[in-house]
């Protein structure tokens, strides 16, 4: 009942097509779990600002970007997949969202650092 609740799209409240908790494995061992076949999730880790905790144990650490991304959550705890039409209206019920990457053609997770 609730999967069917979010999957319904009306004029106040967007289709998710996923939900995604960022734990141990990050981005590309959480992502990568809900991605249709032949998909291919491209975060852009510029898109929000890391907090200075992992800043501070990459330095400490001496432990790389890519290590850490692949790794730590980087400050973003939870992903929603919704459709491009949607991301206004899921901004508008989640004023606090940020958009960090798309859903294309391909395989696996991708980290854009550009």
């Amino acid at each position: 009942m609730l999967r069917k609740g979010l999957e319904e799209k009306s004029a106040n409240r967007p289709a998710i097509k996923g939900i995604v908790h960022i734990t141990g494995g990050s981005f590309a061992g959480n992502i990568v779990r809900i991605l249709p076949a032949g998909m291919q999730a491209v975060v852009k880790t510029r898109a929000w600002s890391v907090p200075p905790l992992f800043q501070l144990l990459a330095h400490l650490g001496q432990v790389s970007r890519e290590e850490m991304y692949r790794t730590f959550n980087m400050g973003v705890g939870m992903v929603l997949v919704v459709s491009p039409n949607d991301v206004e209206v899921a901004r508008r019920v989640l004023p606090e969202l940020l958009r960090v990457g798309s859903v294309q053609e391909g395989e696996g997770v991708v980290l854009d650092f550009s």
